[in-house]
């Protein structure tokens, strides 16, 4: 079992979670707002008018899995974890 937190662990791939779900969430705590994630995936992040993260689409669908994937691996600070269900 793994010991690290889940907002420290890199994203597992949602493709082999089993579910028809997936919930993108982030720790604010530890999130810089550097905006990597709304680069790679901005259909599902986004910086407001003040550099905050916001999550635009917290239960993406099967087609922006690997998308959301892919954002969660571009934070530097392992802020975004993906959850099945």
């Amino acid at each position: 079992m793994n010991a690290e937190p889940a907002h420290r662990r890199p994203a597992a791939d949602p493709t082999v979670q089993g579910g028809t779900r997936v919930r993108v969430i982030v720790d604010y705590d530890i999130c810089d707002s550097n905006g990597l994630c709304a680069e790679v995936a901005p259909e599902i992040f986004e910086l407001d008018e003040e550099d905050r993260l916001r999550i635009l689409d917290e239960r993406p669908g099967p087609e922006r899995w690997g998308t959301a994937e892919a954002a969660a691996r571009a934070c530097p600070k392992l802020a975004i974890a993906l959850e099945a269900g």
